[in-house]
C-alpha cells in the first residue's frame, strides 16, 4: 500500500464528512429514473451501493450530525435500502439462470431441448401464479397435511376411513428422458426463470413504493437542505484536522478487527452465518475506506481492490447459500401448488430435473469458491495485509522521524482535570512524542469535563472508555460489561461531550513499524475486562491504565504499560503522570514514565 499523499490537515472531521454524504445523496439520486423504468437492472445495483454507503457513513460522522435526524434519515432510508438489495438479488439470480438456460440448450444434457420455446412465455405454466390464493391454499394444504398426519397416526378419521388421500404423494410421473434415461433439465431451469421473473415483477412495486414514501416524507430534500447548509456554514470548523484522522484511524481498526474476527469460522465450509456475518464485515470495512479516502490522498487504492475481491469471493459464497438455501422450500411451495390446482404435482414433477440440476451446480460452485476464499484468506494473513493496512490508516498520526525512532505518548486516569493533561500532553509533545494514547477513565466530577473531552479531540488523542467512564454516563454493567445508558443517569454535561464519550471503543488495535499495540482500559488479571481482548494477542505492548500507580514490566514478548494517572492521587505525594513508547528502527520497544509537577515541569 502506498503512504497517505493527500493533506489531511486540509479538512476537519464534519466538513469531510458532509462533502461525502452529499457525494453519496447525489448518486443515489442520479439513479431514480433508471430504476423506475427498469431498463437496465444496474440502476439498481448503483442505487442500492450509494444507499448502503450513505448509511455506513452517518455512524463515522454521527457526531457532526444531529443524534434525533441520524436516527430517523437510517430508518428512512433502510426501507429502500431493503427494497434494492432484494430486487438486485433477484436480477442477480435471473442472470445466472439466464446463463445457465442458454448452456443448457445447447452444451447441456438432454436431447429434449426442443420442447422449449426459444423465449420462456410470459404466461405460467403449468400452474398460474396466484399470489394471495396459492399462500392460502398452501395454508390449508398444511393444516390439512397436519391433520392427516395425526390420522395416520391413530389410525381412524372421524366420520370415514382412511382414504389414499391421506397417504403420502408418490410421483406419477417423471420428465421426458433421452434414450439413455436421462432427464431432460431445461423445462425446469425455464420454470425456475419464470418464477423469479414474476417474483422480480413483485419486487418492483415495493421498489416503487419506498421511492414514493421517500419523496412524501421528502428525505432526499431534507438531508440536500440540512447537509448544504452544514457545508456552507463550515461544517466543523473549530475541530482540528487531527480530530478527522483519530476518528479515521479509530473506525478503520474497529472494523478490520470485526472482520478478523470471523477468520477462523471460514476454515469451516459448513458455517454459513459465519460467512454471511464476514462478508457484511468486509462490506463495512470496504466503505469506511473509501468514506475516509480522501484524508489518504489514494493510499487505500491498493488495498481496497484486494478488500473487492474478497468481498466478490464472499458474495458469491452467499448468493450459492441463498439457492441451496431456497431451492428445498420452492420445490415444497410449487408442489402444494400443483397440488391445489390439479389434485396431485405429477406436472410439476417433470420439472424436477432442472431444479435438481440447478441445486447440484451451486453445491459444487460453493465447494470451489469456499476454496478460493480460504485460499485468498491465508494469503493475506501470510502477507500481513491487515497490519498493513492498520499501518496505513495510522501514519497521518505519526510521521516519520530522522533517525527512524517513533515516540508514543502513553496516558490515562484523566478523572476531568484539564489542566494536568494540559501540561501532560506539552510535555510530551517536547519530547518528541506525535500520538497520544489514552486508556481511559476520561471523566471526573465538576465542569473540566467538557474542556478535557474538547483537548483529547482537538489533539487527536486515540481513546478507550473506562470503568471510571461507564459509570459517570450509567453505562456500567455487570462485571465490568457496557451496557445501554440510564435514562436521567447524565447530568451536568453537555450533549455533545455525552456523544463523544458513548462513541469510545472497549479496545483498539495499532500497528507501528512492524509491531502491534492493543491499548484497552483494564490489565489482563482484572476482574471485568473481557478476556477476548487479551487471548491469543500478538501484541508487543499492551498499554492499559486501571488503577492509578504506573507500572512497565515484560512478560515473554509483549511489554505492559500503565503510565499512572494524568489526574494525580490528589495527595500531594503522588504525581500526575504519563509515559512515553519508544519503537526503535528494529522495532525494539522501551517505555519510560514521567511524573509532571506543579506547572507542567517534568519530574
Amino acid at each position: 500500500m502506498r503512504d497517505p499523499t493527500g493533506d489531511p490537515g486540509e479538512d476537519s472531521l464534519c466538513g469531510h464528512g458532509v462533502r461525502y454524504l452529499l457525494r453519496q445523496l447525489a448518486a443515489m439520486q442520479a439513479e431514480l429514473p433508471g430504476v423506475a423504468d427498469r431498463q437496465d437492472a444496474e440502476h439498481v445495483h448503483r442505487m442500492r451501493v450509494a444507499t448502503r454507503r450513505f448509511r455506513s457513513a452517518l455512524p463515522l460522522f454521527s457526531l457532526c450530525l444531529p443524534e434525533r435526524r441520524v436516527r430517523r434519515w437510517r430508518r428512512e432510508l433502510r426501507r429502500i435500502a431493503r427494497a434494492l438489495g432484494e430486487a438486485r438479488d433477484a436480477d442477480v439470480q435471473i442472470a445466472y439462470l439466464q446463463e445457465y438456460l442458454a448452456w443448457a440448450r445447447t452444451g447441456g444434457p438432454g436431447r429434449f431441448r426442443e420442447t422449449l420455446p426459444a423465449e420462456i412465455p410470459g404466461k405460467a405454466f403449468p400452474v398460474p401464479a396466484r399470489p394471495r390464493l396459492d399462500r392460502f391454499l398452501a395454508i390449508l394444504r398444511r393444516v390439512r397435511s397436519s391433520i392427516a398426519g395425526i390420522v395416520h397416526r391413530i389410525g381412524t378419521t372421524p366420520g370415514r376411513g382412511v382414504t389414499p388421500e391421506d397417504r403420502p404423494n408418490v410421483p406419477v410421473a417423471a420428465a421426458p428422458a433421452d434414450g439413455r434415461g436421462r432427464q431432460d433439465p431445461v423445462p425446469g431451469i425455464g420454470y425456475l426463470l419464470l418464477r423469479y421473473r414474476q417474483r422480480r415483477d413483485l419486487l418492483q412495486q415495493g421498489i416503487e413504493d419506498a421511492v414514493t414514501a421517500l419523496e412524501g416524507e421528502k428525505t432526499f430534500g431534507r438531508l440536500e437542505r440540512r447537509l448544504t447548509e452544514m457545508a456552507a456554514g463550515g461544517a466543523g470548523s473549530t475541530s482540528s484536522p487531527e480530530e478527522a484522522r483519530a476518528a479515521a484511524f479509530v473506525s478503520l481498526s474497529l472494523r478490520i478487527d470485526i472482520l478478523l474476527s470471523h477468520g477462523e469460522a471460514l476454515a469451516d465450509p459448513d458455517r454459513v452465518r459465519e460467512h454471511h456475518a464476514m462478508r457484511i464485515a468486509g462490506k463495512r470495512l470496504r466503505y469506511a475506506l473509501e468514506a475516509w479516502g480522501d484524508l489518504y490522498g489514494g493510499a487505500f487504492e491498493d488495498g481496497i481492490a484486494t478488500l473487492k475481491r474478497l468481498q466478490d469471493l464472499l458474495g458469491e459464497l452467499h448468493d450459492c447459500d441463498v439457492w441451496i438455501a431456497a431451492i428445498p422450500g420452492f420445490v415444497r411451495e410449487e408442489e402444494e401448488r400443483s397440488r391445489a390446482f390439479f389434485g396431485d404435482d405429477r406436472h410439476f414433477r417433470n420439472l424436477i430435473a432442472g431444479i435438481r440440476a440447478i441445486l447440484a451446480d451451486r453445491t459444487q460452485e460453493r465447494i470451489r469458491l469456499h476454496g478460493l476464499c480460504l485460499t485468498l484468506w491465508r494469503d493475506l494473513a501470510f502477507r500481513g495485509y491487515w497490519e498493513a493496512l492498520r499501518e496505513t490508516a495510522l501514519r497521518p498520526l505519526i510521521p516519520s522521524r530522522p533517525g527512524g525512532f517513533l515516540r508514543i505518548g502513553l496516558l490515562g486516569g484523566i478523572y476531568g482535570n484539564a489542566g494536568a493533561l494540559s501540561a501532560v500532553i506539552a510535555d510530551g509533545q517536547a519530547r518528541g512524542a506525535d500520538l497520544f494514547l489514552n486508556a481511559g477513565n476520561t471523566l471526573g466530577p465538576g465542569d473540566d469535563r467538557h474542556y478535557v473531552v474538547e483537548i483529547i479531540r482537538r489533539n487527536g488523542v486515540v481513546s478507550v472508555i473506562g470503568d471510571h467512564d461507564l459509570e459517570i454516563l450509567g453505562m456500567a454493567g455487570p462485571a465490568g460489561k457496557r451496557r445501554r445508558r440510564r435514562p436521567g443517569a447524565v447530568r451536568g454535561m453537555s450533549n455533545e461531550t455525552r456523544r463523544y464519550m458513548e462513541s469510545l471503543p472497549a479496545s483498539v488495535r495499532l500497528s507501528v513499524a512492524g509491531k502491534e499495540i492493543l491499548l484497552v482500559h483494564g490489565f489482563p488479571s482484572s476482574p471485568g475486562v473481557p478476556g477476548e481482548a487479551f487471548g491469543e494477542t500478538r501484541a508487543g505492548a499492551v498499554v492499559s491504565c486501571q488503577g492509578r500507580l504506573p507500572s512497565i514490566r515484560s512478560e515473554g514478548n509483549t511489554l505492559f504499560v500503565n503510565p499512572g494517572a494524568v489526574g494525580g492521587f490528589g495527595d500531594g505525594i503522588t504525581l500526575p503522570g504519563y509515559a512515553i513508547l519508544e519503537i526503535a528502527p528494529g522495532g525494539s520497544m522501551t517505555a519510560t514514565h514521567y511524573g509532571i509537577r506543579d506547572g507542567g515541569q517534568a519530574g
